[in-house]
Order: structure tokens, then C-alpha cells, then sequence
């Protein structure tokens, strides 16, 4: 009786966010055509259960999602940098969806422990990074917890997906797939609406609003690459709940975490987002060098600026401060984000500097050599903190 109770409700949902509406109302009104129960993952008893094998949820301590350039790459590079650096439920389970070009939707999971360690395969080689494909996907995001996740019966993803080809996806925190008022489970419930091209704003917000206190926390990214995160109001609570979110002004790059039981919460939650908008954004790879030599004087001006030659050595190198041309000193010359001029015009910026020592104005060694490579870009980013919790990254 309960399954075809679901199954008719299942294919109610699909055919909208009006029908799925109206059948809520039914539910409302004659609970009895769905069995409500305490949900035994959860302490206050505030659940709706599935029947059968269907009433334990699959639990997350991490979700992350992104959508941008190389959002796979950044998606799996930030988890692996969170696993460095934390404490707590964390180097387990780890399932990833990415959208590649072509709309599809691929999907990867990993054997209940390790991680990132244990996420991508190569022959037999474990450790590796995401296939090419899967690195330059523009849309991903993963779930992942601790390495001792309950086996004891999950959401059947075959008839309750949470990602589809050409539509997007849902992660989450917590218990994603918990089942709330609605008799779906939230995550599918959102993807649902995502299907039906809802934007991924209006979808976790209209699931989650009646659903508030359930132990969950979702993100969405839709067909066009929007990324939108509701967090239930119990979870909102916990004090170990971690959040971050990053977009990129130039590229449209965005990527947002939602974390628990991992420590520190709030340091590690920014790691993520900073980690994924440096790949996302390119902000530390190189687009040419400049080679800076002993030899080259450094004048003062109003700028920080290098001239180059057409092979890209540094003829004159400028500085704002005066006291760095008397005498012997050391200094950071060329400073971080110089203008690099050839023929008069700006080709870039640097984004790394080394340590100078000059005498009289004139580089005697660079970082302790005669000559090093300073790297720039044609475009570089600077990322700040609007903020607690809320990165922008744009052009200087």
C-alpha cells in the first residue's frame, strides 16, 4: 500500500510544482495515506519516515557545490585541502556529480573510506586527480562525511534522483535525503522543482521553508549555473555548523560549502571556498614571466611599475618608496601586483615578488640569486571578504 502511495506520489511530483503543491494539501488533509513516523536517525522525533528499506537517510558532513571554469577540479581540490587541515567527520564517504559540456551528468563515489584518497581511480592507481573531462565540467559537487557511514538502507538514487542530465543537482548536509512534509525526500523534492525549471533559489527555498525542522541543509545548482544553499533552522542552530560562499565578478565563478562535525568549522569552510575560486580563477598559474636581473636600477614614481624588453627582461623597475634607493637595503621590489609595461602599453600585473637587495637604488641579488623569474597575468584577481563568510573576487 505504501509504495504505491509513493509511486503515485512520485508521479504526481513530476509533472510540476503546482501538482506537487496540491498534493501536499491532499497530504495535509487526510495524513493517513502516508505513514508518519519518528524518523530513528533523528532526536526529536520531527521526521516523516519512508516504509521499508527507504527510512534510514544517508548522512553528509560536507557538501560543496560550484559553478564556473573547472568547477569539477575546484569542487574535488577543496575537499582535498579540508581533509588536510581538519579534525573530525571527514575522510570517509565522498560521492561527486559534475555536468560536463555536452549536459550530462556524471557520477563518482568512492568505497566508503579515504576521501579524495580514494574518489578517483586510474587502472589501479588510487589518489588521482578527476579525469580531464571531469576537472572542466563548469558545474559539480560532492557529499562526503566520516568513514563510518550506517549501511543500513539509503534513498533508492534510481527512483529518487537528485541530478539529472541538463537540469543540475543537490547536495547538502546532514541527512539530504530526509524525508520531509511533503512525503519526498527533500533533496529529490528540490530536484524535482529544478526539473521543472525552477531556479535553484526558489527551489530550496520553497522546500525548505516547510521544513524547518528537519536536520538538513541543502544546496542547488540549476541548468544555468546559479548556486543557492538553505540551511534547515535546526541546523542553522548546531555550533559546529560551517558556511562559506565565493563568486568570482569576471567569470560568474561560484562556490558555496556547507559543513558539520568537522573542526575548525569556520576556518576550514573559508579554505574551501578560497581553495576553490584560486582554481576556478587561475589567480596563482602564470600567464608569461619576467625575468629580473642583478644589475637593474629601481627609480621612484607613483607606481609600482616594470618595463620589459620584447623577451621579457625587466629594464627599469619602479617603487612608492623613497627610502628603499638610500643606501643598502632590502626590500620587495618588484612589489606584488606591479604593472608590466612593454611598448608602452600594460600587458599584466605580477603576482608573486621576491626579496631584493639593493644598493644605491641598483638590485644587487634577487631572493639571493642574480636573476629570478617573477610571474604575471594578463588579468590577475584579488579576492576579499565582503563579509564574514562571503568572498569576491575581481580585477584590481
Amino acid at each position: 500500500m505504501h509504495e504505491r502511495v509513493l509511486d503515485a506520489r512520485l508521479r504526481i511530483a513530476e509533472r510540476g510544482p503546482v501538482a506537487l503543491l496540491l498534493s501536499a494539501l491532499v497530504l495535509t488533509a487526510f495524513p493517513s495515506l502516508l505513514r508518519a513516523s519518528q524518523d530513528p536517525g533523528r532526536r526529536d522525533g520531527t521526521g516523516w519516515a519512508l516504509p521499508g528499506s527507504l527510512s534510514r537517510e544517508r548522512p553528509g558532513t560536507i557538501g560543496i557545490a560550484a559553478s564556473g571554469p573547472r568547477a569539477g577540479e575546484a569542487v574535488f581540490r577543496a575537499l582535498e585541502a579540508a581533509e588536510k587541515i581538519s579534525t573530525g567527520s571527514i575522510h570517509g564517504v565522498a560521492t561527486f556529480w559534475a555536468m560536463t559540456r555536452d549536459g550530462k551528468i556524471h557520477r563518482f563515489s568512492n568505497f566508503g573510506r579515504g576521501g579524495t584518497a580514494t574518489l578517483f581511480i586510474s587502472g589501479e592507481e588510487t589518489g588521482v586527480a578527476p579525469p580531464p573531462e571531469i576537472a572542466e565540467a563548469r558545474m559539480a559537487g560532492l557529499i562526503s562525511t566520516g568513514p563510518r557511514e550506517p549501511r543500513i538502507g539509503e534513498p533508492q538514487p534510481e527512483r529518487y534522483p537528485t541530478a539529472g542530465d541538463g537540469i543540475g543537482f543537490v547536495v547538502g548536509h546532514r541527512l539530504p535525503s530526509v524525508v520531509g512534509k511533503n512525503g519526498l525526500p527533500v533533496n529529490h523534492e528540490v530536484f524535482l522543482l529544478l526539473k521543472s525549471a525552477v531556479s535553484a533559489r526558489a527551489a530550496v527555498d520553497s522546500v525548505m521553508k516547510h521544513n524547518e525542522s528537519l536536520d538538513v541543509g541543502l544546496i542547488a545548482v540549476d541548468r544555468n549555473g546559479a548556486v543557492a544553499m538553505h540551511n534547515s533552522a535546526l541546523v542553522d542552530r548546531r555550533y559546529d555548523y560551517g558556511h562559506a560562499r565565493g563568486e568570482d565578478r569576471r567569470t560568474g565563478a561560484v562556490v558555496e560549502t556547507i559543513m558539520n562535525e568537522i573542526h575548525p568549522h569556520l576556518a576550514v569552510a573559508q579554505l574551501v571556498v578560497d581553495v576553490a575560486l584560486q582554481v576556478m580563477t587561475g589567480s596563482r598559474e602564470p600567464e608569461f614571466q619576467i625575468l629580473v636581473k642583478a644589475g637593474t636600477r629601481v627609480a621612484l614614481a607613483d607606481e609600482y611599475r616594470i618595463v620589459v624588453d620584447g623577451n621579457g627582461v625587466a629594464t627599469q623597475i619602479t617603487t612608492v618608496v623613497s627610502e628603499h634607493l638610500q643606501g643598502r637595503r632590502t626590500a620587495v621590489i618588484p612589489y606584488i601586483l606591479s604593472r608590466v609595461v612593454q611598448n608602452g602599453r600594460v600587458i599584466g600585473y605580477t603576482i608573486n615578488e621576491p626579496l631584493t637587495v639593493l644598493e644605491s637604488g641598483v638590485i644587487e641579488t634577487v631572493s639571493t640569486q642574480r636573476e629570478m623569474k617573477v610571474w604575471a597575468k594578463r588579468e590577475p584577481r584579488v579576492c576579499r571578504l565582503e563579509r564574514p563568510g562571503y568572498t569576491v573576487c575581481d580585477v584590481p
